[in-house]
């Protein structure tokens, strides 16, 4: 009995996000200096009583941080809506999802947000696990060399790169004390850090 209980709670969630891809037409986030901008539109003919903001860190756990009040949506036309979230957790994923009361939730959609501290870099998380990225500023895409260092100064790893990112966990590197310098080929500036493998 718990087994058909399960199932059929399992496909009216299914179900009534399918039935809110004909409500919302879009559910778009965007970075913005550390914010991230939920910016959706709710397709004419539907309205509700108000649209809830959630926010997890871990797509299952979902906490209100915000509202619309009033009637949504419109009998005539298209509504835009936008909202900004001000705190997100940083250096990793955030979800959203919209709860309109009398229609349902909204798809999930996410967000990472990385905060660069001032050296120009950002690993998280740190010390390095198998999942750790080094992040840096590259916003053009400009081609960069990464260049790993042990403690003897020997090169232990040389990297092209074009992203901001690096995912340092896959490099294979042992236990051990790294010194690296990611260096910008056309201007030669670089950014100089370190990190513990444990």
């Amino acid at each position: 009995m718990r087994r058909i209980f399960f199932a059929l709670f399992v496909l009216h969630i299914f179900t009534s996000i399918a039935q809110n891809e004909t409500v919302v037409g879009y559910f778009h986030t965007e970075e913005l200096n550390g914010y991230v901008l939920l910016t959706w539109n709710i397709k004419q003919g539907n309205t509700c009583n108000g649209v809830k903001v959630e926010h997890s860190i871990d797509s299952l756990n979902f906490n209100e941080i915000g509202s619309i009040e009033g009637i949504c949506g419109s009998n005539s036309s298209d509504i835009d809506y936008e909202f900004t979230h001000q705190s997100p957790t940083l250096n990793t994923v955030n979800y959203y999802r919209l709860f309109m009361p009398g229609i349902g939730y909204s798809w999930v959609v996410s967000r990472k947000v990385i905060a660069i501290n001032n050296p120009g870099y950002t690993i998280a998380p740190n010390p390095v696990t198998s999942n750790s990225v080094l992040y840096f500023e590259n916003s053009n895409n400009q081609r960069c060399l990464l260049k790993i260092m042990n403690m003897a100064g020997n090169v232990v790893h040389l990297q092209e790169l074009f992203d901001e990112q690096v995912y340092l966990g896959e490099i294979g590197l042992e236990s051990a004390l790294y010194f690296f310098e990611i260096q910008e080929v056309e201007t030669s500036t670089s950014v100089r850090g370190k990190f513990i493998v444990p």
